[in-house]
């Protein structure tokens, strides 16, 4: 007997494994069409999700998944009809209008509940049991369109549609405005060609009447919406006086950046809230999976990829459920490998006669409907006809200057609700939630700064105090004026704000404010077109525009000739050559001229002379030149016209040198190698740059100039090079560069940079633009008014050029005022400026003397050959008479001999004596002597 109840003991567990592991799998089957391919990803993705859960009380089975041409009923019977005869629990799979009366009437004849992620057809909802066969995951929103359009008081409109399923809607909206009784007029337009509509949207353009510019536009694909929307800027139809209400649930996945500016109100709605934690969850995970292998999953899930997920979780929901009420409620349908079957046979046959449904379809259909799951999509459950019920939707707006934002709720129990409007206080002063606010801002010297010396009791440094600059005394004083508490930090990125076209996102202080991060942004955050389409700025605190820092060239060495600077080159050689050619024509004019002759009696022989020899032509000019006066001067009319022109010439020249002479000595001239943007355009040996992803990069990027854009088609191609991450790495870069590189940068930032120490670096050319930085805040804070206001009274009453003045100039490290010693000194002139002039009156004196001693050994020669002496003693008398101014009594020149005899003879100056005719002349070096005592110089 024990044997025996060790047997039955085993036999029954085996029983029972094998009926566990009988229906471990539960199958169902799916059909998609082609162009599904998210949802298809969807509905994979959340088979593996539920598999992959650690110790699953069952597994879903989804081999049997197609992809159809499901407007073609026979295909999709045939389909339908293939994956019953395997065995399903349930099918899923999008549909349409020339789909759903198939499906509907496979899943009421065979009890297939059949789970879709597409709208509900109000023409199909009667049935006669508690339950429906088709379970709709895509909740109506017909009812809120309505609201919207009462909420408007909209009396006549344009609906524009592209498909038969529009056609279901328009039914939908019909009814629901007939059960208000509201007298509304809806003019329906099918567009033709989405693609290719500007005619149809220019003929609807052409309506006068303001009522006929609100419009709903009802398109099928996103994809389609988003170019449709493209055409409607085109044709001017995105003005103030147009009002557009997009039908669909994922206004989000819809990018409107360029509607911000327009005037255009754009009202939508939304069922995946991006804020809730499942929601990010879900696209994370679905942004992990590899694409290659997932196709579809390329972009992020939108909402009806959501509802897929979803309908896959309430159907393990529904059959949790049925298994925990009754663990062996399959026991009877799986049988050998996992088959199905059905009143014992195997699947369902499409061709049996009578048809055999699905004996456990109503089982689990009604599980379907008595299901309530929270999913992606919110709060997932069905009423008798297989549509949701307890859902909330968002209704979002677009208008000027303002993205998308919620501005109400809609729900199947409670309606439309809107939130109450910002109310702001006409002073400026409003009533703010007891909250500590954060401020994003950049570190960025001198705007934002840590400080670096510690507190003097010890303490390390916390919240505000490890801060200082000119945004933090800016932000205490909005915060004092306004009254609000605030915490600042920097910006975790470390950017100001730039748009990622491929992810829709914006990085730095712009992203933090549109993810709510942050409540407000004070930094040198430049006010443009692009960031206000996504925040509100306040006016400018400070205005500024794009300047060039470059690096300061060295000081040139004053050269020992540099009093020579104020003339060229080519002017001293001009000067040179005109001194020469003057004295030619003086000289020439005066041969030719007779009143330049005169008659003077030499050795009683009377001889005509001309004062104006080549060397006193020579003279005179020069004498002139230097404004010194001569012993000559020209008698005849030809010699003075030259000299007056002369005169005239020297006076322009002298008097231009001297002008310039004192600027030149006194400023040491620093030569640039450029001048502007201009300069910077025509050459590339210096490369430029500025900081990545910044408004200043954007200015390049969209301007129109002729100038920028060969400037930043230079710079795209020297990309790795030129493009620093921050402004305090594009100024090292400049001062490391050794003149080989200039920034593009702020010219706030570029003050601040050259004031401080090394002191190398230098602005160049006036603003390329003109901009001003503001303090920014998402859509609709409460602090936007009163911040502007703030920042108004602060320029108003002088306060913003404090702060300026205070971190600019005040703490300077190279600029140390007008007025100073150093500058005195630095504009004296130092020795380096005028040695040439000394070398000049030294070079004089020494060729002078060497002159002299030429003309002493030339006249000894001359006197030896004519007195027949020899040259060193015609030498040693003249050396004599030049030391001791009277003749050598040892000489043995005879008539130096006999003069020196004679004590009575002196020698003195002719000047000394009056002129009488001589007798007995004796001439002596330029000296004269006779018997009468009378001497006359020759």
């Amino acid at each position: 007997m024990k044997e025996i109840r060790i047997f039955l003991t085993v036999v029954c567990h085996s029983v029972m494994m094998s009926m566990a592991d009988a229906f471990e799998a539960i199958p169902i089957g799916a059909i998609f069409d082609h162009d599904s391919k998210q949802i298809h990803a969807a509905f994979r993705f959340a088979i593996m999700k539920q598999n992959n859960q650690s110790r699953p009380r069952f597994r879903i089975d989804a081999s049997a998944v197609e992809c159809v041409d499901i407007t073609d009923s026979f295909i999709l019977s045939s389909e339908i009809c293939s994956q019953m005869s395997r065995g399903m629990f349930a099918l899923f799979g999008v549909n349409n209008v020339s789909s759903v009366n198939t499906v509907l009437s496979y899943a009421n004849t065979f009890h297939m509940p059949f789970i879709t992620p597409n709208m509900v057809d109000d023409t199909n909802l009667k049935t006669d049991t508690d339950f429906s066969w088709v379970f709709h995951m895509m909740p109506s929103y017909t009812k809120a369109m309505v609201d919207i359009i009462q909420a408007k008081g909209w009396e006549t409109f344009y609906y524009l549609y592209d498909s038969d399923e529009a056609l279901i809607r328009i039914q939908q909206i019909n009814k629901a405005l007939n059960e208000k009784n509201m007298q509304v007029k809806m003019d329906l337009r099918r567009i033709p060609d989405v693609q290719n509509a500007l005619g149809f949207l220019r003929h609807i353009a052409r309506a006068k009447k303001p009522e006929e510019k609100r419009i709903i536009l009802d398109i099928a694909k996103m994809k389609d919406l988003q170019g449709f929307l493209a055409q409607i800027e085109e044709v001017k139809m995105a003005k103030r006086k147009y009002h557009y209400l997009i039908a669909g649930l994922g206004m989000r996945e819809l990018n409107l950046n360029d509607f911000t500016t327009k005037g255009v109100n754009i009202t939508g709605f939304q069922l995946l809230d991006k804020d809730d934690t499942a929601v990010q969850n879900f696209v994370k995970a679905w942004n992990a999976l590899d694409k290659v292998s997932w196709p579809g999953t390329e972009e992020d899930p939108d909402h009806k990829a959501a509802l897929a997920y979803d309908g896959v979780m309430v159907f393990k929901r529904a059959i949790s459920d049925m298994l925990k009420e009754n663990a062996r409620v399959f026991q009877n349908v799986f049988r050998g490998k996992g088959q199905v079957y059905n009143n014992g046979s195997k699947g369902l046959n499409c061709k049996s006669s009578p048809p055999i449904p699905w004996s456990f379809g109503v089982q689990v259909a009604r599980a379907l409907n008595r299901a309530e799951d929270q999913g992606v999509t919110g709060k997932i459950a069905f009423d008798r006809y297989g549509r949701r019920r307890d859902y909330k939707i968002s209704v979002l707006e677009q208008g000027f200057k303002r993205n998308i934002v919620p501005v109400g709720e809609w729900s199947d129990t409670r309606g439309l609700v809107m939130n109450p409007p910002t109310i702001v206080n006409e002073k400026g002063k409003g009533e703010f939630d007891n909250r500590t606010r954060t401020v994003t801002s950049i570190l960025v010297d001198p705007f934002l700064m840590r400080l670096k010396k510690p507190r003097e009791d010890g303490k390390p440094l916390v919240f505000n105090d490890q801060f200082e600059g000119y945004c933090l005394d800016l932000s205490n004083k909005m915060a004092k004026r306004v009254g609000f508490t605030f915490l600042i930090r920097a910006v975790k990125d470390g950017s100001y704000g730039g748009y990622d076209k491929v992810n829709d996102t914006w990085n730095g202080m712009i992203g933090e404010l549109v993810r709510g991060e942050a409540d407000l942004a004070v930094a040198p955050l430049t006010i443009t077109a692009a960031r206000e389409k996504v925040v509100d700025f306040s006016k400018p605190f400070m205005s500024l525009g794009i300047s060039i820092m470059i690096k300061k060239p060295e000081k040139r060495t004053p050269s020992v000739f540099s009093f020579m600077d104020p003339l060229s080159s080519e002017i001293w050689m001009c000067i040179g050559f005109a001194y020469i050619g003057v004295s030619v024509v003086l000289f020439l004019v005066s041969r030719f001229s007779p009143y330049e002759w005169h008659i003077e009696e030499v050795s009683s022989n009377p001889t005509a002379k001309n004062d104006f020899t080549i060397f006193n032509s020579l003279w005179f000019i020069l004498a002139a030149f230097m404004q010194q006066g001569c012993e000559i001067s020209p008698r005849s009319m030809s010699g003075r016209i030259v000299g007056s022109v002369w005169w005239f010439f020297t006076f322009i020249i002298i008097s231009s040198y001297t002008a310039n002479l004192a600027a030149f000595l006194t400023v040491e001239r620093m030569s640039a190698p450029i001048s502007g943007a201009d300069d910077l355009a025509k050459q590339t040996e210096i490369k430029y740059g500025m900081v990545a992803s910044g408004s200043t990069q954007e200015f390049f990027k969209t301007s129109q100039l002729p100038t920028y854009q060969r400037m930043w088609t230079f710079m795209k191609s020297n990309a790795e090079e030129v493009f620093p991450p921050t402004t305090q790495a594009g100024v090292e870069k400049v001062r490391d560069s050794n003149g080989k590189y200039a920034f593009l940068l702020e010219s706030t930032m570029n003050e601040y940079m050259n004031q401080q120490e090394p002191c190398t670096t230098m602005r160049v050319g006036s603003n390329l633009d003109s901009k001003g930085y503001g303090v920014a805040t998402p859509f609709h804070s409460d602090l936007r008014d009163h911040v502007t206001l703030a920042v108004l009274e602060a320029k108003e009453n002088g306060d913003l050029h404090k702060l300026e003045q205070k971190w600019w100039y005040e703490r300077s490290l190279c600029d140390l005022g007008k007025g100073s010693t150093k500058d005195a000194l630095q504009n004296a002139l130092d020795l380096n400026n005028v040695a040439g002039i000394f070398l000049i009156l030294i070079s004089g004196l020494i060729s002078s003397l060497f002159t002299s001693i030429l003309e002493l050994l030339y006249r000894a020669k001359v006197d030896s050959k004519r007195k027949k002496i020899p040259f060193l003693a015609s030498l040693r008398s003249k050396t004599y008479i030049t030391i001791h101014g009277e003749a050598d009594s040892s000489s043995t020149d005879p008539l130096e001999a006999e003069l020196a005899a004679h004590h009575h003879h002196q020698y003195k100056p002719m000047s000394t004596y009056n002129y009488s005719a001589p007798t007995n002349i004796i001439s002596m070096d330029g000296y004269a002597c006779s018997d009468t005592n009378t001497h006359t110089q020759v």
